[in-house]
């Protein structure tokens, strides 16, 4: 399953893929959230055997990352790898939380048999675009890796986390705008908890820019030449810049373009900003975070559109390409 979800929570909306505890409250505080989302064990270090002749020796300058409670190894890294458990990042939650009552949680979990953790808390200050009564949410997404994939951060995100490839995409945002704090695996994680708190400053900043940008697309009109041609550039095909294209390739595509159209056309979340910037923006994060992970990755348009580098980003772009602004 593209998610590699293991365990975890989400408050009142379900997890696209149906999985986990759907609950119908805000945990109060980090011990309620991490047991609800089964995050109870904690990563441990352990020392690393390798054998000489009939003897097994420990291994210097590496050590293994293990679970507490089944004893899987998570990985192998150096020694000068420092854990950040789940007690850890519950401290940098908490620093988030006691600066702020508008925070609340709001998933939070485990994938890949436990090499990446996150929990992911929205600031409770919805915000409305014009043509559109819906409120949007911003989040701050705690994202941690225990096999040494990439580091700790406090991460400023659009993405509702609740699978491995969310976990990917937020932390490819986060690195993509630089609107993180980094809680590196090497010293003491205790010397930059008052990092936390800064992050929720910069939340405000992050969210009153993505209000001002969205705003401004709903003002911007669209004509329907400017929605085929950004669902041709959104989801392009070989043949469009005369390459060979299968008759495979050519139907998934056109596949996707359809499923896009539809989006935009019909759904009820475009319906108030359709004719917008906005509207093609709400079509592309739909498309993006409900129909993509249901595609395969070894897909064409999986390679080319859908890895979580090119998300939003690239259909921010692309709209601005198309109408000058």
């Amino acid at each position: 399953m593209p998610a590699y979800f293991d365990c975890g929570f989400s408050v009142r909306e379900p997890a696209w893929h149906g999985l986990g505890n759907v609950l119908e409250d805000y945990p109060e505080d980090w011990d309620a959230a991490r047991m609800a989302a089964g995050l109870m064990w904690e990563p441990r270090p352990e020392p690393v055997f390798v054998k000489r002749g009939d003897l097994y020796v420990e291994a210097p300058g590496h050590q293994a990352i293990c679970r507490d409670d089944t004893g899987a190894v998570l990985a192998v890294p150096t020694d000068h790898y420092s854990l950040i458990t789940h007690a850890n990042m519950g401290e940098i939650i908490e620093a988030v939380m006691g600066a702020d009552a508008n925070v609340r949680f709001e998933t939070a979990g485990s994938v890949r048999e436990g090499r990446q953790v996150w929990a992911l808390v929205r600031l409770d200050e919805p915000y409305t675009v014009p043509g559109d009564d819906s409120p949007t949410y911003p989040f701050l997404a705690l994202l941690n890796a225990h096999d040494g994939s990439a580091s700790c951060s406090l991460t400023y995100t659009s993405v509702r986390v609740v699978c491995w490839n969310t976990w990917s995409a937020a932390d490819a945002e986060g690195a993509r705008t630089g609107a993180r704090h980094v809680f590196r695996h090497t010293g003491d994680v205790q010397e930059r908890i008052s990092e936390a708190k800064a992050g929720l400053a910069n939340l405000r900043t992050e969210a009153a820019k993505a209000q001002a940008l969205f705003s401004d697309l709903a003002q911007t009109p669209v004509s329907d030449d400017q929605v085929k041609t950004f669902t041709q550039l959104f989801l392009p095909s070989p043949a469009d810049r005369g390459e060979f294209c299968s008759d495979r390739v050519a139907a998934n595509v056109e596949r996707a373009r359809g499923t896009f159209g539809r989006l935009y056309s019909e759904a009820v979340t475009t319906e108030s900003v359709r004719g917008t910037g906005y509207g093609l923006f709400m079509a592309a994060t739909e498309y993006l975070d409900h129909v993509r992970a249901f595609r395969s990755r070894d897909s064409y348009v999986g390679r080319t559109i859908l890895s979580p580098e090119r998300l939003k980003g690239r259909a921010l772009a692309l709209i601005g390409d198309i109408t000058g602004n």
